[in-house]
């Protein structure tokens, strides 16, 4: 056979697209597209996801096949079989072929801990977390693959890897189970991926190490008592933030004196911020926080708060903080969720005097009042004033219970400029319930 140069060749156009909820640029430039007939094999490398080729004779008997080049340093650099399309046409002047991947890839990853996703709660050591993979197979024929799942722990750069092989239906879905010891804590990133049970070692699906991580390990779930209540350290990856948490007992503590201190801080090449949720949940009535911490000594990055939290929408928060923006000259904020509708949000500078300063908040019926002022005064002189608000717009909260947190994170988790320990410290907290 015999590429024609002649008026009776004709032209192939093909544009290869992902899955249809697939990312949309991929395969970009790094689809690699192989045409074969008898006699004929030619390669080329997308460009815009589409390849053209040239001075083929018309007729049938062609074979498409379609890979990508996966970038993941973790299974060194394979291509991905995205599939194939058998013994098609050429026409004159040109046919043009809209090709989907046809070959089983992962639809998502999650972990438990046999009750929680295992995320943010943390996995205690000497439990087993649950890792649940989803494999879709958009094949009309039914597919035996084996999954891959390596997990590196941050802390250490120890990983182990994980296997199974599972028998996928024609467009079908399929959960795959896969069991981890959890012996040594930490945080845990990880990297899927997908090969065709056929001999054949060829992948279908391969990941890169994701930069969010997979699941927390500690060494136990931990508590801590300040202001007369019980509050839960939370641990693991998440947002706000996005950042990483730690319930080690140097980032959240209750000194000797009784003040709390929540740091934010780094270990181990990565910044871990921290957060404690109140057991107890409050209602309507009014909350004041002694506070030892000068705000505008933060990295324009670091957010401190103190709030309410039920779900998004039904949230009262005090954030200290410039929002990362350094020509920012408020540092205090007063917010009603969502904080993105018009009148919700209220900015102030703070200009301390001294580190302390006292903040509150009164959740009514119809209002919610908030005040800053300086030092520890329950009731303040008129001259200690820092700031005052009034809610009274559509988003209060309803009289329903929510937990108070206290955290200090980075926003958007983007690492200080001043790369040292910042700290939110509050001596007292009390809550006096509405009559």
């Amino acid at each position: 056979f015999q590429e024609s140069g002649n008026d009776n060749s004709a032209e192939l156009k093909v544009r290869v697209k992902n899955v249809p909820l697939g990312n949309p640029l991929v395969p970009g430039d790094h689809g690699v597209v192989r045409l074969k007939k008898q006699g004929l094999e030619r390669t080329l490398s997308t460009q815009n996801g589409k390849v053209s080729f040239g001075n083929l004779l018309v007729g049938d008997g062609y074979t498409l096949e379609v890979s990508h080049e996966s970038g993941s340093t973790v299974y060194d650099l394979p291509l991905e079989y995205w599939g194939s399309k058998e013994n098609f046409s050429i026409e004159q002047p040109a046919s043009v072929i809209e090709f989907t991947r046809n070959m089983p890839y992962i639809g998502g990853v999650r972990a438990f801990d046999g009750k929680n996703f295992a995320l943010y709660s943390g996995v205690e050591t000497g439990n087993t977390v649950r890792i649940h993979l989803l494999v879709r197979n958009p094949n009309q024929e039914k597919k035996n693959v084996k999954v891959f799942l390596k997990l590196k722990n941050i802390a250490n750069g120890q990983s182990a890897l994980l296997q199974e092989s599972v028998v996928v239906d024609g467009q079908g879905d399929e959960r795959v189970i896969l069991e981890f010891p959890a012996g040594e804590e930490g945080i845990y990133r990880y990297a899927p991926a997908l090969m065709l049970n056929d001999g054949s070692e060829r992948f279908t699906d391969c990941w890169d190490w994701v930069e969010e991580p997979l699941f927390s390990v500690v060494e136990e779930q931990k508590a801590l008592d300040f202001a007369g209540y019980r509050w839960d350290v939370k641990a693991g990856f998440g947002h706000p933030g996005p950042n990483l948490w730690s319930n080690h007992h140097e980032i959240a503590r209750v000194s000797e004196e009784g003040d709390l201190h929540l740091s934010l801080q780094k270990k181990n090449g990565h910044w871990f911020a921290s957060e404690v949720v109140s057991q107890k949940k409050f209602g309507y009535g009014t909350y004041t926080f002694y506070l030892k911490s000068d705000p505008e000594e933060y990295c324009p990055n670091v957010v401190a708060a103190l709030f309410l939290f039920g779900d998004n929408e039904n949230e009262i928060d005090i954030e200290l903080t410039r929002w990362g923006n350094p020509e920012n000259p408020y540092a205090g904020n007063y917010v009603v969720q969502p904080s993105n509708i018009p009148g919700n949000h209220y900015r102030f500078p703070i200009e301390l005097e001294g580190s302390y300063t006292t903040h509150r908040f009164v959740w009514k019926p119809g209002k919610i009042s908030f005040k800053s002022w300086h030092g520890h005064e329950r009731e303040p002189e008129p001259h200690l004033k820092i700031a005052s608000w009034e809610y009274t717009g559509n988003q209060i909260p309803q009289n329903r219970e929510m937990r108070l947190h206290f955290n200090i994170w980075l926003f958007r988790g983007a690492a200080p400029a001043q790369p040292r320990k910042y700290s939110l410290v509050i001596s007292d907290f009390e809550f006096i319930p509405k009559n």
